[in-house]
């Protein structure tokens, strides 16, 4: 600021500095942290890349002896041919999950893409019974799914449809009590469309741990009771 005198001289100058070392300092770490965080990302995806690879080599391999067996001779009984279809069916269905484990990018950028197409409703919960079942007996555990109609088809992706009716029923199971049910319903929730419900015996949640469902890694009190 000049300050000048009647004949427009100046007389006085006026002025201030400020200190910005810390702001320096606070944006050289910034970047250093945004780099960190950078290779970390990079290490990441190189890690998915390789663990991806390194899983679907011993699934190939299950899945080559499982289709070696169902097309045996002498063939196989109608007993082992049920196992088999069990093996290559969540077989297929945990390849299926393992190659999207790579979209995980796209889910923390929220552009995770969906194949969406009509899909048999009575399809899809008949392979989540199938695959769901040795683990219900293993618990003395019994599943109903109520009938539905054949012709009902949604508009979804098939894998991540059968994903989330699966860890449903899983966690039905799971957290039931010895000798209890988990029933499976299909109803019209509103025009155009269906809702899936899954009910089990098991003891429920109490009013308070409702808000805290659906939050990554919230077992709730399920921690303490030793299953995994």
């Amino acid at each position: 600021v000049f300050a000048r005198d009647a004949g427009g001289g100046v007389r006085q100058i006026v002025g201030c500095a400020i200190d910005i070392s810390d702001r320096r300092v606070a944006e050289a770490k910034l970047l250093e942290a945004k780099a960190a965080a950078d290779a970390a990302n990079r290490a990441k995806s190189d890690f998915l890349s390789s663990m991806t690879h390194e899983l679907r080599t011993p699934l190939h391999a299950i899945l080559g002896f499982a289709q070696l067996l169902d097309a045996g001779t002498p063939p196989p009984t109608i007993a082992q041919k049920r196992s088999i279809d069990q093996i290559l069916k969540a077989g297929w269905h945990l390849l299926g999950l393992i190659n999207e484990v790579l979209d995980l990018a796209l889910i923390e950028s929220g552009k995770l893409s969906l194949s969406m197409q009509a899909v048999s409703l009575a399809e899809v919960l008949l392979d989540c019974q199938t695959m769901v079942e040795p683990e219900a007996q293993q618990h003395g555990i019994s599943v109903s799914f109520a009938p539905i109609d054949a012709a009902c088809r949604v508009d979804a992706d098939p894998t991540r449809l059968k994903q989330v009716i699966i860890n449903l029923l899983a966690n039905a199971i799971k957290y039931n009590k010895l000798g209890g049910t988990v029933g499976v319903t299909c109803s019209a929730n509103s025009p155009g469309a269906v809702r899936i419900s899954v009910q089990d015996t098991g003891e429920g949640l109490a009013p308070e741990q409702v808000a805290q469902l659906f939050q990554p890694f919230q077992r709730l009190e399920h921690k303490a009771t030793g299953e995994e």
